[in-house]
């Protein structure tokens, strides 16, 4: 289950409908870890959205 400040995200990424949210989860040895990343089409080419 993601938890937090999603609404925030959004907002702070500019994020707009057909944008794509990008979950991935890493095994490493201090534990898991998460991360988010946004991409927006531009021109064809899916492009990071910073």
């Amino acid at each position: 289950m993601i938890t937090g400040d999603w609404l925030q995200f959004v907002r702070e990424k500019g994020l707009k409908v057909g944008d794509k949210i990008l979950l991935t989860r890493e095994e490493g040895v201090n534990g898991e870890r998460y991360r988010i990343k946004a991409e927006r089409k531009i021109f064809k080419v899916w492009a990071n959205v910073q």
